[in-house]
C-alpha cells in the first residue's frame, strides 16, 4: 500500500448523506455552518453539503492555505480578493464573501501581509 508523506496533497473526502466526494483542497473558496450544516464550495463546482461539522471539517485542512475567520465561517486563503476594513467582509472568488469576527482581524491581515509592521 503506497503511503503519502504529505496528506495535504490527497482530496479530502467529504461525507454526504448518499456518498463521500473527494475534493481537492485548492478549489475550495469556503466553508460555512448553518444549524448543524456545513456547506463547502468549490472552484467551478456546485456546493456540496457535508455531514462533517466544521470543527472536524477545520481539523482536517492543511492550516497554511485556510483560515477560520468566524465560528461558522472557513476561507481558502488562495482565493481572496478583497478585505474591507470598515465592514470586516471578505470578497472570495466566485462572488462569495465571508466576515472576520472583530476578535480576529488582527490576526488575519498579519496571516494574509507579511509585510505588514508587527506592533511592540
Amino acid at each position: 500500500m503506497e503511503t503519502f508523506s504529505n496528506p495535504s496533497t490527497l482530496p479530502l473526502p467529504m461525507d454526504t448523506n448518499d456518498c463521500v466526494r473527494y475534493v481537492d483542497f485548492s478549489k475550495i473558496i469556503l466553508i460555512d455552518s448553518e444549524s448543524r450544516k456545513t456547506h463547502v464550495y468549490v472552484k467551478d463546482e456546485e456546493p456540496i453539503l457535508s455531514s462533517i461539522n466544521i470543527t472536524d471539517l477545520e481539523a482536517m485542512l492543511p492550516p497554511e492555505f485556510f483560515f477560520r475567520c468566524h465560528r461558522c465561517q472557513i476561507i481558502g486563503l488562495r482565493h481572496l480578493k478583497k478585505f474591507e476594513k470598515k465592514t470586516r467582509v471578505l470578497t472570495l472568488a466566485d462572488n462569495y464573501s465571508a466576515i472576520v469576527a472583530e476578535d480576529l482581524v488582527k490576526n488575519f491581515l498579519d496571516r494574509t501581509n507579511p509585510r505588514r509592521k508587527k506592533k511592540k
